[in-house]
């Protein structure tokens, strides 16, 4: 690393990479504006030099627009009538599946030609737009869509082929369709379920396992990626009881995907939870369910704070995340909706790596005003 006299930084600077004091402290993240009272502290310390494998960075430089759900700019409707096409293609095969009508595993691969190439463009654009879409409560195919979509968003971040990615998208859009098959008294139970109950609810992943290899005559190891979603890290999942890299890479990523989505989908007994909420209990699994590393690599993805989460400001303007930055998680780009002083504002953005002086205060769920009003 190279040294900097710290005499030659000032506060709001920035660098690419993490910037150290005597090469094992961490002064500041990378891309992470330094504070004036950094500086002081290391002064006061008698530090004369910090070290950086990094160079200056200035965050407009990367910044770019970000596709959201507010329908702005032609890629976002690009993406919004491809998104919508995939969820009505897949909720026909869907229907067909659960009517026992046969289908073929070149319908499942014609739908995804056409959206997976777009999607490995721009993950982080479908990843926006998948967390601030509309969404309709009882549509499996949706919850499928946009499933694969954040499995496509944490494979982005590791060294998967594109076939590899390509499997585990397919895995990802069949991984619940054995659940087409479990009672509706058992899937909308507002209540514990008994033990059979349990056992049958837990066949869904054998349904699905034996439709994707059997009928749709996909490979088995596609198949055990859907397979092998509930196992979990300790061992203590279903249907193996596998427990860490037993467990293939790419069913680790499907879990924490299926997980995230089961949190924040409305459900008849149960408002969505918000994004960040959902986030904090994926961060406090402790290694019980999830793989550490996936969680890393999701959360770098996803940010502390969704794309789409309501948050106030210190100030006390009330905003919704509009962009992630991937190497400073709580610092994203908010879209303000309030000030502070309760004015309504339009087209104005905040990017927190930009105002050092700014941070989310607190995130809330929009519901709780309604349910006020």
């Amino acid at each position: 690393m190279k040294s900097i006299s710290i005499d030659e930084i000032k506060p709001g600077m920035a660098f690419s990479r993490d910037v150290f004091i005597e090469e094992d402290s961490l002064l500041a993240p990378a891309k992470m504006p330094i504070k004036e009272r950094d500086l002081d502290r290391a002064r006061g310390w008698g530090i004369t030099e910090v070290q950086t494998d990094g160079v200056e960075y200035r965050a407009d430089s990367e910044v770019k627009s970000s596709v959201s759900g507010n329908g702005h700019g032609p890629d976002t409707e690009k993406i919004r009538s491809h998104y919508n096409t995939t969820v009505i293609n897949l909720l026909t095969l869907f229907t067909a599946f659960e009517a026992k009508k046969k289908t073929e595993g070149k319908s499942y691969t014609n739908l995804l030609d056409v959206v997976f190439p777009l999607i490995l463009k721009d993950p982080e654009a479908w990843l926006n737009y998948a967390l601030e879409a509309k969404r309709d409560v009882n549509n499996p195919a949706q919850n499928a869509v946009n499933t694969m979509i954040y499995c496509m968003a944490i494979a982005e971040k590791t060294t998967f082929s594109d076939k590899e990615k390509l499997d585990l998208a397919m895995a990802a859009l069949l991984h619940d369709i054995g659940m087409l098959k479990i009672p509706d008294s058992i899937k909308r139970k507002n209540g514990k379920l008994t033990n059979d109950e349990l056992v049958k609810m837990k066949t869904h992943t054998i349904l699905t396992y034996r439709f994707i290899t059997s009928e749709l005559g996909f490979e088995d190891a596609l198949g055990r990626i859907a397979l092998l979603h509930h196992e979990r890290w300790d061992g203590k999942g279903y249907p193996r009881q596998l427990a860490k890299k037993q467990i293939p890479l790419a069913a680790r990523i499907l879990s924490v995907a299926d997980a995230f989505e089961a949190m924040i989908k409305d459900t008849p007994y149960r408002d969505s939870m918000i994004g960040y909420t959902a986030v904090r209990q994926i961060l406090n699994d402790n290694s019980r369910r999830f793989d550490a590393d996936i969680i890393k690599v999701f959360i770098k993805s996803m940010g502390i704070y969704p794309v789409g989460s309501y948050v106030i400001l210190n100030d006390g303007a009330v905003g919704v995340v509009s962009k992630i930055h991937a190497n400073a998680p709580l610092r994203p780009v908010i879209r303000v909706l309030m000030t502070g002083k309760g004015e309504k504002v339009q087209n104005m953005n905040v990017n927190l790596l930009e105002h050092s002086e700014s941070f989310i205060a607190r995130p809330f769920n929009p519901k709780e005003i309604k349910k006020k009003g």
